[in-house]
């Protein structure tokens, strides 16, 4: 009892809460800022007297996105959501499995970081706006282009990533690998892939976000269904509640995808503590 005590005595900081408690505190400080933000907001549009066509109030967003969501049929955000979804989901799972194997390529190859290298700096160099017409002529105006365009965009990070991480091991567990008289096999298995994981999972939660702008951008460009589409066709009707409560989909797309692979992070490499 007396060991369980020091225990938790020497958990405290001097001076600060239990971790528990801290733990609390940080939980809440997005639900209360969030409050005040939106506090904030309807008090600002209503002393302001603003109009409504250019800044709806939080309750009008509310009702559109409730709108949205209660009636079914091809206006519904239901079957547009859904297809931003896949494009978002096959775009971010190409990019994850290209990248993978093109930065594991370039980082234990000399010959083919010559080779390959070049030529992802200079793709990722142009402009994905620039490449979106050029999928559409290529892949046509169904979800083909969308996902080309989101593969294209949310790779990169990976790449970038994937080598970053396989060439920062400690010289030390190379070496220790190499007395073990190890073969270059079980040494990426062993120690370079496991020291790559916290890397490539950072990569992982960039993509996810920029696989989500990518599905978007391209939907602007040439979609036919997908949130992006309700936003276009909002934006002309002068309906900023509905764009907004649009945004706010497109936001828990993001956070959802986000969390999800944060999941995943503390399930696999548990050992790493940030």
């Amino acid at each position: 009892m007396a060991v369980s005590e020091a225990v938790r005595s020497a958990r405290k900081l001097p001076g600060g809460p239990e971790p528990a408690e801290r733990r609390l505190a940080g939980r809440l400080w997005f639900p209360v800022s969030l409050v005040l933000i939106i506090i904030g907001w309807e008090v600002g549009v209503r002393v302001t007297q603003v109009n409504s066509v250019l800044v709806p109030t939080p309750l009008s967003v509310v009702q559109a996105l409730w709108r949205g969501l209660a009636q079914t049929g091809p206006a519904s955000f239901y079957p547009h959501f859904w297809r931003t979804l896949q494009e978002v989901l096959l775009g971010f799972g190409g990019g994850v499995v290209i990248g993978l194997l093109l930065g594991g390529l370039v980082a234990l190859s000399p010959t083919a970081q010559a080779i390959i290298r070049p030529y992802i700096v200079m793709i990722e160099a142009v402009p994905k706006i620039a490449i979106a017409p050029l999928m559409v002529v290529w892949l046509g105006f169904g979800m083909e282009s969308k996902v080309a365009l989101a593969v294209l965009v949310t790779f990169f990070p990976i790449f970038v990533n994937t080598v970053s991480g396989m060439r920062s091991v400690p010289a030390e567990r190379l070496e220790l690998m190499r007395s073990l008289k190890a073969g270059k096999a079980l040494t990426v298995r062993m120690v370079i892939v496991p020291s790559a994981l916290p890397f490539i999972f950072a990569g992982l939660e960039i993509a996810a976000v920029y696989a989500v702008i990518a599905a978007i951008v391209s939907e602007f460009v040439s979609g036919q269904m997908g949130l992006g589409v309700l936003i276009l066709q909002a934006n002309f009707r002068l309906d900023i509640a509905t764009v907004f409560a649009i945004l706010i989909l497109l936001g828990l797309m993001g956070i959802g995808m986000t969390k999800l692979i944060e999941l995943a992070r503390k399930r696999i490499i548990f050992w790493d503590g940030n």
